[in-house]
């Protein structure tokens, strides 16, 4: 690491330190103005499910006795 290189590095780290203010300010500038547009937008998710209880086919049941099997199977 030459001369150079750290004097490369010192001006950097210097042009950094004296514009931290202006960093961390847009910094938060964005965030604000990120939630401010994102807290005013509508909900946009939606989901459905449908879930399906066919019971066994081995039972030889009425289509009552069925149907009541499938609800009572949806329940639990």
């Amino acid at each position: 690491m030459g001369k150079e290189d750290t004097l490369e590095l010192r001006w950097f780290l210097a042009v950094l330190r004296r514009r931290a203010w202006l960093i961390v300010g847009c910094t938060l500038l964005a965030t604000v103005i990120a939630f401010a547009v994102t807290s005013r937008m509508p909900p946009t998710y939606e989901a459905t499910t449908t879930l399906l209880v066919i019971p066994a086919e081995q039972m030889r049941t009425t289509e009552y006795n069925t149907l009541m099997a499938g609800e009572l199977l949806a329940v639990t």
